[in-house]
C-alpha cells in the first residue's frame, strides 16, 4: 500500500506539472529567478557587482542562493541557458519539496497501522489497510491542494511553494512523527532547503530549526538526563549555519538592502 500510494503521489505531483505544456513565466519568474544565475554563471565578480548594484535592487539579489544556483548548474550542463528551462527546473523544485512532504504523512500512516493490535482476524487486518488507505488519500489530496492553492504560481517560475512545502515537510519530520536519526536528517535537510530559497523561508526555517532542536533536548532529557544532547544540538546548530551562511555572505560584500518594504505598498 506504501509503494501504491508514493507512486499515486508522484502521479499526483505529474498531473500538476502538466500546466508546463503552457509557457507561462511570471514577472518574479523572469526578473528574479531566471536572472540570478546569469549573474552566477559569469561569476565571482559579476554576482558581487549585482549585490552592489542599486539598478537591479528590483531583482532581490540578496535572495538565497539555492535557486539561482540550481538553475545555472542545470544551464552550465545541459547547455539550455533559457528562461524557460529555467522555469521548468523551478517547477520540478516545487513539485520535488511537495512529494517530500507528502512522503511524511505516508510515514505517520504507516507507523500508526503498526499499533492496531496484531491478530491474524480479518478485522484487525483490514484496520491497518484502512488506516494506510487513508493515509495514502492525505498524501495524494496534499499534493492536489498544493498545485491548486498555488495556482500558476506552481510552474511559471515562482519560488513560493518550494520553500513553504519544504517548511512543512521540515515540520511534519521533526515535530510529528517520532523522534529517530532518519526523521531528524529528513527535518534539517528540508529546513535547509526552505532557509535557502527566499528571505521570508530564511526566518521560518531557522524557528523550524530551533523548535526541532528544543524538542530533540526534551527528549533525550526524558530518556538519559545526563547523555543525549549532542546529536540534537549537533544537527541544529549545523542547519542554522546553512541557513545563516548566505545572509552573513552578502553583508560581508556590502550588498545593497533589499527593496523597501514597509507601509502599505499599495501601488507601489
Amino acid at each position: 500500500v506504501a509503494v501504491i500510494a508514493f507512486a499515486a503521489t508522484a502521479g499526483a505531483c505529474g498531473f500538476g506539472l502538466s500546466e508546463l505544456v503552457n509557457p507561462v513565466v511570471s514577472y518574479d519568474g523572469f526578473a528574479i529567478w531566471t536572472l540570478h544565475p546569469v549573474w552566477y554563471q559569469a561569476g565571482h565578480t559579476a554576482s558581487v557587482a549585482a549585490l552592489r548594484n542599486a539598478a537591479l535592487v528590483f531583482s532581490h539579489p540578496q535572495y538565497p542562493p539555492l535557486i539561482g544556483g540550481t538553475v545555472a548548474l542545470d544551464w552550465t550542463i545541459s547547455g539550455l541557458s533559457s528562461v524557460r528551462s529555467g522555469v521548468v527546473m523551478i517547477a520540478l523544485l516545487n513539485a520535488l519539496a511537495i512529494l517530500a512532504a507528502s512522503t511524511g504523512i505516508m510515514d505517520l500512516a504507516r507507523r500508526v497501522a503498526r499499533r492496531v493490535p496484531a491478530s491474524s482476524s480479518d478485522k484487525n487486518q483490514s484496520g491497518s489497510g484502512v488506516v494506510l488507505g487513508i493515509g495514502a488519500v492525505c498524501s495524494v489530496l496534499l499534493v492536489l491542494t498544493s498545485f491548486r492553492a498555488a495556482g500558476t504560481a506552481a510552474v511559471d517560475g515562482h519560488a513560493d511553494l518550494l520553500w513553504a512545502s519544504a517548511a512543512v515537510g521540515a515540520i511534519t519530520y521533526g515535530l510529528v512523527l517520532p523522534w529517530t536519526r532518519a526523521h531528524l536528517g529528513a527535518a534539517m535537510l528540508l529546513a535547509c532547503i526552505a532557509g535557502t530559497t527566499k528571505s521570508e523561508g530564511t526566518l521560518t526555517a531557522a524557528w523550524i530549526v530551533a523548535l526541532i532542536g528544543t524538542r530533540g533536548v526534551l527528549v533525550a532529557r526524558s530518556h538519559n538526563p545526563r547523555r543525549g544532547y549532542g546529536r540534537p544540538l549537533a544537527f541544529a546548530v549545523g542547519s542554522l549555519i546553512v541557513i545563516g551562511l548566505w545572509p552573513l555572505v552578502i553583508h560581508l560584500l556590502r550588498a545593497l538592502p533589499n527593496v523597501e518594504a514597509s507601509g502599505t505598498r499599495d501601488s507601489t
